[in-house]
């Protein structure tokens, strides 16, 4: 199948069946892809609706397109999937946030815990925000991940959010494998078809405080290790994100 290029518009750009390409995104399209009149290529609101569209003018100012077909939550998970994860140092939450996008995570929540070091900034999220785009774009997906302001895991944990499945990473002797953790729903598959929501704890490299750890259980969350090596909060994460959506999303 031919590959047709994939782009970003919010959904105030689109009216009736005319789409309307502006900002960076038109010059990608113009100057870089080096996109002409006629051509046809695919257009996300990163609200679910992923658009065919032909171009019909392409001016300085933006490149107007007709709709031809629309479809909803192409390539997109069945599980919505959120990663709550202590804020790396380096840059390197940006990784957690391009990897997380390709592999279908939903939503990410930059936690600020006792043993963090980088406590985080709020000038980082309109650079984390494109950072998404570009990961939504480069899997094909239609929905833009949301990407929420840095807190405490105290002020995470105390939002009403209502998950379906709660997982919190602490290692320690005697806490099972995520993945034995989640294969074992396979034997419960009233439970599995019921998972569309979960969310994934993970803290720094030390690790959650006792105090953390306790909030996080007391609203039932379950305890879960990655083996005995200890990894890098980025690594952790990804590795998370990707056993759970392997074998939840596969199973509902």
């Amino acid at each position: 199948m031919h590959h047709l290029e994939y782009f970003y518009v919010p959904s105030t750009e689109i009216s009736g069946d005319e789409l309307f390409i502006r900002g960076s995104e038109l010059k990608h399209l113009a100057s870089v892809m080096r996109k002409k009149r006629g051509d046809i290529v695919q257009v996300t609101d990163g609200h679910g609706l992923l658009y065919t569209v032909m171009i019909a003018e392409i001016s300085k100012q933006q490149v107007t397109c007709f709709i031809q077909k629309k479809s909803r939550f192409r390539n997109e998970p069945m599980l919505h999937l959120s990663l709550a994860s202590g804020i790396p140092k380096s840059g390197r939450f940006d990784w957690i946030i391009e990897k997380g996008t390709e592999i279908g995570v939903s939503a990410f929540y930059p936690l600020i815990t006792d043993r963090s070091v980088n406590k985080g900034s709020d000038g980082k999220q309109k650079r984390w925000q494109n950072v998404a785009v570009a990961a939504m774009k480069q899997s094909t997906r239609c929905v833009l991940p949301e990407i929420a302001q840095p807190q405490t895991v105290q002020d995470f944990l105390a939002k009403p959010t209502t998950y379906d499945y709660q997982l919190i990473a602490h290692p320690g002797e005697g806490v099972e494998h995520l993945s034995k953790i989640t294969l074992d729903l396979k034997q419960k598959a009233a439970r599995v078809t019921s998972i569309k929501k979960a969310v994934i704890l993970i803290g720094p490299e030390g690790g959650f405080t006792v105090d953390e750890l306790q909030s996080a259980q007391s609203l039932h969350y379950h305890q879960f290790s990655l083996g005995d090596r200890r990894l890098r909060t980025e690594t952790a994460t990804i590795v998370s994100a990707a056993i759970v959506m392997e074998l939840i999303n596969n199973l509902t």
